[in-house]
């Protein structure tokens, strides 16, 4: 629907875009049968797509440095939660061309990393109540044991390695904030401090 505009994808680093959302393109490619250079290609020092049913383009985007470029008609955000609010706020402002399917996706685990999550949430959410517009702004959650993609020990194996807090961000979906000091959250003086008698 939006094939006639410049569209985006932001990623937390290079390297992370390399081993998740490039090889995820090119096995839809291959089970849609379409071939690198006839139907689209990837122009790597470029770090934009290119297809064979349009002149228009999808740019790729690192959350490491200022984001700058095309003006673009939509974009996704992967593991948004691993980007610093000021490269989710620059890319937003990117997706601004008038085109017919407004789509702004974000999609990864919500560990509300750096702090924005919740309080973007908050101010999307008013803003759909002020405008009346369901469509405006909507969350989709997944629980991982209902992914029928992973390996049946997976959910066991997250439910035997994570406490209930990380569990509640990694398993079920929500959206919490989880300290870059993973244990810190967990921390108890009641439980974790105790006096020692010398």
């Amino acid at each position: 629907m939006n094939k006639e505009f410049d569209g985006g994808i932001l990623s937390p680093d290079f390297p992370s875009f390399k081993k998740d959302i490039h090889p995820t393109f090119e096995a839809i490619f291959a089970a849609s049968k379409m071939k690198k250079g006839k139907h689209w290609d990837y122009h790597q020092t470029d770090k934009v797509y290119t297809f064979s049913w349009t002149k228009k383009k999808l740019w790729v985007f690192s959350a490491e440095k200022p984001i700058a470029g095309p003006n673009l008609g939509y974009g996704g955000i992967n593991e948004f939660s691993l980007c610093p609010w000021d490269r989710v706020n620059e890319f937003i402002r990117r997706v601004r061309m008038k085109a017919p399917f407004k789509q702004r996706i974000f999609a990864g685990t919500p560990e509300d990393k750096h702090g924005w999550l919740q309080d973007y949430v908050n101010m999307m959410n008013s803003k759909v109540e002020k405008d009346n517009d369901e469509l405006l702004f909507r969350i989709v959650h997944g629980d991982t044991s209902e992914n029928t993609h992973t390996d049946e020990d997976y959910v066991s194996t997250l439910e035997y390695l994570l406490d209930e807090q990380a569990l509640k961000c990694f398993k079920e979906g929500k959206i919490i904030k989880l300290s870059t000091d993973l244990f810190y959250y967990a921390f108890s003086r009641d439980k974790n401090v105790s006096t020692v008698l010398s």
